[in-house]
């Protein structure tokens, strides 16, 4: 027990012992001091109960003093969106597409725009257009991509197929550089919509295949490389014998192979390959 509680013991306990004392008094006929007796012990026993009361709570009790109701907390400030590239295509011919692009990045930002085939792996050859630049004006870029233009590979045709239309800011590029640095963009930002394109007709898969293949001839044969017939016609199909425009023909032939679009020059004496060319060739 604590010495405050103590002490409060000890008041109540003379509270009761006057009373006791000032009642004997009273049962004499001393109405006065019965009197005095009892509003001393209402005094003790009053002040008591507050006593109890404050040691309870830390503070005496109020009736009209009511507890303060919380406050909600301070909402957490905004914070800037982060950048963004919104892109909505829409197809107006066999090798075109119209493009609009909604942006947050401020104006001055410099985007590139491209067309590029679908689900393309890391290795394949790549199928679409070379990009453009468009600068950003109140949040918006647009403009037409033409798939005759810039394509990838070059002197060819795109295929038919599903290709993406992308719109990407480079953080690298200079023009870009200052932006990037006080909008602290490290990785390029890249907005995408889908399209499909008719184009030339020819399937994708067919174009992909020829593009590798012309990949293959590219990195392996060159001059002096042996004439293996059966090989290349397993690996590319038949071939047509096209016409010499110049050269001894009894020595020198031209293969031309339509799934390749290629020909090879080849020296029939030696059994081994001259030259190769893109597409028909007669010399």
């Amino acid at each position: 027990m604590s010495t405050l509680n103590l002490l409060a013991s000890f008041l109540a306990l003379a509270g009761w012992i006057a009373l006791a004392l000032f009642g004997f008094q009273a049962l004499k006929k001393r109405p006065g001091a019965a009197r005095k007796a009892g509003a001393a012990a209402a005094t003790i026993l009053v002040g008591t109960l507050a006593f109890y009361a404050t040691d309870r709570s830390g503070t005496a009790a109020s009736p009209s003093v009511k507890a303060a109701a919380p406050q909600p907390a301070a909402p957490a400030p905004a914070t800037a969106s982060a950048p963004y590239i919104d892109v909505q295509a829409k197809v107006t011919g066999p090798y075109t597409v119209e493009f609009a692009a909604d942006t947050n990045l401020p104006d001055g930002a410099v985007l590139a725009v491209d067309l590029g085939l679908a689900d393309q792996k890391p290795d394949d050859v790549a199928i679409g257009t070379g990009f453009e630049r468009f600068v950003v004006s109140g949040g918006k870029v647009s403009g037409t991509i033409d798939g005759t233009r810039r394509v990838m590979p070059a002197n060819s045709t795109l295929p038919a197929g599903t290709y993406d239309v992308e719109v990407s800011f480079h953080p690298l590029w200079e023009e870009n550089r200052a932006l990037a640095t006080h909008l602290k963009i490290d990785d390029s930002l890249v907005g995408t919509d889908r399209v499909e394109l008719a184009a030339s007709g020819e399937s994708a898969a067919v174009a992909q295949m020829r593009e590798q293949n012309q990949k293959w001839v590219m990195a392996n044969v060159g001059a002096g490389t042996p004439w293996n017939e059966s090989d290349y016609v397993r690996r590319f199909g038949t071939y047509k014998e096209l016409r010499l425009e110049s050269g001894n023909p009894d020595v020198l032939k031209m293969y031309y192979f339509p799934d390749l679009d290629m020909t090879f020059m080849v020296n029939v004496l030696k059994n081994e390959i001259a030259v190769w060319r893109m597409g028909k060739a007669h010399r």
